[in-house]
C-alpha cells in the first residue's frame, strides 16, 4: 500500500510541469487568436473606412463632373441662341437682294453692297464638349452611377461630332464656294469690311468707287445665275440654322436629364 502511494505521488509530481506547459501553450494560443482577431477587425475597419472615403470621393468627383457638364451644355445653348440672333441679320441680306428681282427700282448702291457682304456671313459655334471628352478619355465616365446617364453622355458626344458638326462643316464649305461664285458678278473689294468696334459706321475699301468690276445693279438683277446663287446661300443659311437648333435641343435635353439626376441625389 505504501509503495502505491509513493508511486501515485511521483506520477502526480511528474504531471505538474506538463499541465503548466499545456496551460501556458493554451494561454499563448488564446492570446494569439485574440491578437489575430483584433488585427482582422482593424483591417476590416480600415478597409471599410477606405471604401467609405473612396465612395465619398467618387461621389464628389461625379457631382463635379456633372456640374461641369451642365455648365458646358448651358453655354452651348446660349451660344446657339446668340448665333441664331446674328444669323437673322445675315439672312436679311439674302432676303433683301432676292426681293429686288422683278423690280425696276434699285436701292442705293451702298445698301446693295452691304447686303452682298452680309450674304457671305454665317456664325456656327461648336458645342462645348470638353468635359464629355475628358470623362470618356480618362475612363472617369464610370463615376457616373446611372447607366442611362452614361449612355446619354456618350450618345450626345457622338451626335455632336458626327451627326451635327461633320455635315455642318460641309455646309459651311459649300456656302463659301457659293459666295465665291457669286463674286463673279461683283467686285469683292467693293464690299464693306464690317462695322467698327466703337461706332456704327461701315468700313469700306478706298477703291470701291473706281473698281473695274463695279457692281452693275441692272445687269446683276436681270441674270438668272446671281439669283440662283443668292437663293442657294439663303437655303444654306436656313440649313445651318436647323443644325444649330438641333445642337441646342440635344444640349438642353441632356442638361435637363443631368439636373434631374442631381436633384434626386
Amino acid at each position: 500500500m505504501g509503495g502505491d502511494s509513493v508511486s501515485a505521488e511521483k506520477v502526480q509530481e511528474e504531471c505538474l510541469p506538463t499541465r503548466w506547459l499545456r496551460r501556458s501553450t493554451l494561454s499563448r494560443f488564446n492570446w494569439l487568436v485574440t491578437e489575430l482577431i483584433v488585427i482582422i477587425i482593424g483591417v476590416l475597419v480600415a478597409l471599410g473606412i477606405d471604401a467609405w472615403y473612396g465612395g465619398v470621393v467618387e461621389a464628389r468627383d461625379e457631382r463635379t463632373y456633372l456640374q461641369q457638364l451642365v455648365s458646358d451644355l448651358s453655354n452651348t445653348e446660349q451660344q446657339m441662341r446668340a448665333a441664331d440672333s446674328v444669323g437673322v441679320d445675315y439672312a436679311a441680306g439674302n432676303t433683301a437682294l432676292l426681293a429686288i428681282y422683278g423690280s425696276s427700282v434699285y436701292p442705293p448702291m451702298d445698301s446693295l453692297r452691304l447686303w452682298l457682304e452680309q450674304t457671305q456671313r454665317f456664325n456656327n459655334p461648336a458645342p462645348i464638349i470638353g468635359t464629355a471628352e475628358a470623362l470618356i478619355a480618362t475612363g472617369d465616365l464610370r463615376l457616373v452611377r446611372d447607366p442611362g446617364l452614361r449612355i446619354a453622355v456618350t450618345r450626345w458626344l457622338s451626335r455632336s461630332r458626327d451627326h451635327w458638326l461633320v455635315p455642318l462643316y460641309q455646309l459651311e464649305e459649300l456656302h463659301r464656294e457659293t459666295f465665291y461664285d457669286l463674286m463673279d458678278f461683283a467686285d469683292p473689294l467693293e464690299l464693306p469690311l464690317g462695322r467698327t468696334a466703337t461706332e456704327d459706321s461701315l468700313v469700306v475699301l478706298a477703291r470701291s468707287d473706281d473698281s473695274p468690276y463695279s457692281l452693275d445693279a441692272e445687269a446683276f438683277f436681270h441674270q438668272r445665275k446671281p439669283y440662283t446663287l443668292l437663293a442657294q446661300l439663303y437655303k444654306l443659311k436656313m440649313s445651318m440654322a436647323d443644325f444649330r437648333r438641333g445642337m441646342r435641343t440635344d444640349a438642353e435635353e441632356l442638361r435637363l436629364q443631368i439636373e434631374s439626376f442631381i436633384d434626386e441625389e
